[in-house]
């Protein structure tokens, strides 16, 4: 009996640590791709800017997107599971005063 079920076992538990290996892999590549595509964003940016212009020209697809706070606009790009890298762009009359990249991740 035994000799049947370590077998299965075995199996078991190597599709569980390749299935643990794949999930960590694909997180550490998902956070560096959106730490990538933030950086990537922000250095097209200027300093006076139009935000208008800006937001045009924001990349469009799934794994970004824009959220204003008061005169910051975030736009944030989507890694691993609760992590996210933001490009914090401040804004005065329209104009961007500051550029910055965030992690923002729990």
């Amino acid at each position: 009996m035994i000799k049947t079920l370590l077998p299965i076992l075995r199996a078991f538990v190597l599709f569980a640590a390749v299935a643990f290996a794949a999930l960590i892999g694909y997180t550490a590549y998902a956070n560096h791709a959106a730490q990538q595509a933030a950086t990537a964003f922000c250095d097209t940016i200027r300093a006076g800017a139009d935000i208008d212009l800006v937001v045009a020209g924001a990349p469009h697809g799934s794994g970004h997107r824009l959220i204003r706070n008061g005169d910051d606009y975030l736009f944030t790009f989507q890694g691993g599971i609760f992590h996210a890298d933001v490009c914090r762009v401040a804004v005065s009359e329209g104009k961007v005063t500051s550029i910055r990249v965030e992690e923002a991740g729990d």
